[in-house]
């Protein structure tokens, strides 16, 4: 791939389309904070219950069909207030909301995929035919604490794997 980044904003879009099938499994799933990393992504999860390593395939399915529905990723800015009403029942987006007003953001930016819409500065792929269906792998489950405090709660972390080869 080119060294413009594209891997980056591919894996980034992973995490969005994982997220998508977690929140189908669990409607008022919390979201946490979902980046891309040098070998994949990850995204962190408040869930209703401990989900096991055997719910990966059944996730990772759903992210291959969503990627053969060539999904798109449009940008899109909100006022605070919409963002709030957005975001009422999740505490995590509210509290990156009340971060973004504090450093003195005019706007937040979202992006829909389909029928989820997410604050995310981005940046993400076009849409989902710029991913090789098979050069990704959801990788394991891990526990990660609400910005990284041991005095916050300790959320569901769901690391995937994604190269630019199924090879690889």
């Amino acid at each position: 791939m080119e060294k413009d980044g594209k891997l980056e904003k591919i894996r980034h879009s992973l995490s969005h389309l994982m997220s998508m099938a977690v929140q189908e499994l669990y409607p008022q799933v919390g979201l946490g904070v979902g980046p891309a990393i040098d070998d994949g992504f990850y995204q962190d999860y408040d869930l209703p219950e401990t989900i096991s390593p055997e719910i990966l395939p059944r996730l990772e399915k759903r992210m291959r069909e969503m990627i053969k529905e060539n999904i798109e990723f449009k940008q899109h800015d909100v006022n605070y207030d919409e963002a709030y009403k957005f975001y009422r029942h999740d505490p995590y987006k509210t509290g990156f909301i009340d971060d973004l007003k504090a450093t003195g953001e005019k706007k937040v930016s979202f992006y829909k995929s389909g029928w989820f819409d997410n604050l995310c500065a981005g940046p993400h792929i076009g849409s989902t035919k710029e991913i090789n269906p098979k050069a990704f792998k959801l990788d394991r489950i891990a526990g990660a604490y609400w910005r990284g405090d041991e005095k916050n709660k300790m959320l569901t972390r769901i690391y995937g794997l994604s190269l630019e080869t199924k090879e690889e």
